[in-house]
């Protein structure tokens, strides 16, 4: 017969003792309450403290959409004391630098550590590799911090555009975000609405990539509302890597669409530069004419100067390379002509 005290009851007298039998009853009892409680309590603590967590990410959001960006930092700073790699806060962090930057004077940036404040910040969230907060716009806001740091910088901002690029085909929150706040940069003295391909294409472009260039300014100029600057730097592109034809149409539309006097005045000695290559100076000549009827540029007499030179007038040429550089002393094509033929015809 199996001995009852293995079942954990105690024999007194040949009978159960069910005083200890409800003891023990209790004590298991008492353990299951005392769980149940503090994990509701732990449930509920977890439950306002993320309400309070999202509750102060809508405040955040909130102001950084009316432009409260001071107060908004502060409560990110306060996120961010409690948890320095807390992804919401670097990330909005970051975007708040950023969009104090744009509201600079371009000039003050160079003195201003806004730009690398909301680099660090950034950098911070792609390098945890969270794929939640890792998205086109961040990669976006990346690449734009490091274009408005610099030429020296575009090599980064060209790998950090072209990423959103490829992740926005998915997610869409660079064209929703430029969409909602839009993107004015600064060209020609004059201020345009940037979209991603257009602002990937000049980065491209400033860094002499013509073909990849051409490829992101093609794809801009199909976009909806697209500005004249991308058929100009189109048609630029398109002129570097010597597709004369192409250039010409885009520099057609350039004309037919613009009215403000600099970019007029630059499609037209554009079509100068590719006749002249073409050796059509015929027609190279007018399009010169036609620019000196909007401004005497430094370029235009230098132009007219290589027509003159394949003419065999040389000495009408040093003159124009001369008169170019009285207008512009930085202008190396026309020094280093005057160099060749500078000393004999003095």
């Amino acid at each position: 017969m199996a001995n009852s005290s293995s079942y954990g009851l105690v024999k007194k007298g040949g009978r159960l003792n069910l005083k200890d039998l409800r003891n023990k009853k209790d004590g298991y009892n008492k353990n299951l309450v005392f769980i149940f409680v503090a994990s509701f309590l732990a449930a509920l603590l977890i439950a306002y403290m993320a309400f309070i967590y999202f509750n102060t990410q809508a405040r955040i959001k909130r102001l950084v959409g009316d432009g409260e960006y001071p107060e908004a930092i502060q409560q990110i700073n306060s996120i961010l004391k409690e948890n320095p790699q807390d992804l919401f806060g670097l990330k909005y962090k970051g975007m708040i630098y950023l969009k104090l930057a744009l509201n600079q004077d371009m000039l003050s940036l160079d003195e201003s550590k806004t730009l690398e404040y909301s680099i660090k910040s950034l950098n911070q969230v792609l390098k945890s590799g969270n794929k939640e907060y890792s998205q086109s716009d961040t990669y976006f806001f990346l690449g734009l911090d490091y274009f408005l740091m610099g030429d020296q910088y575009f090599e980064e901002s060209l790998k950090c555009l072209e990423k959103a690029l490829e992740l926005d085909r998915k997610d869409h929150l660079v064209k929703k975000y430029l969409k909602e706040n839009g993107l004015r940069l600064r060209f020609n003295s004059r201020l345009y609405s940037i979209t991603l391909y257009g602002l990937t294409g000049y980065v491209a472009f400033s860094l002499e990539r013509y073909h990849l260039a051409s490829s992101y300014f093609e794809k801009a100029v199909q976009e909806e509302g697209s500005v004249v600057i991308y058929h100009l730097y189109l048609a630029l592109a398109y002129r570097q890597q010597g597709i004369y034809d192409k250039a010409l149409e885009g520099l057609e539309i350039v004309l037919h669409r613009e009215k403000k006097k600099d970019i007029v005045e630059q499609a037209y000695l554009t079509m100068a530069d590719i006749y002249t290559s073409k050796k059509e100076y015929s027609q190279a000549e007018k399009y010169i004419k036609l620019a000196q009827e909007l401004s005497s540029s430094a370029d235009s007499y230098y132009l007219l100067g290589l027509i003159y030179e394949t003419r065999g007038q040389i000495a009408t040429a040093v003159k124009h390379w001369r008169k170019t550089l009285s207008l512009d002393g930085d202008h190396d094509l026309a020094r280093k002509k005057l160099v060749r033929y500078g000393k004999k015809y003095k």
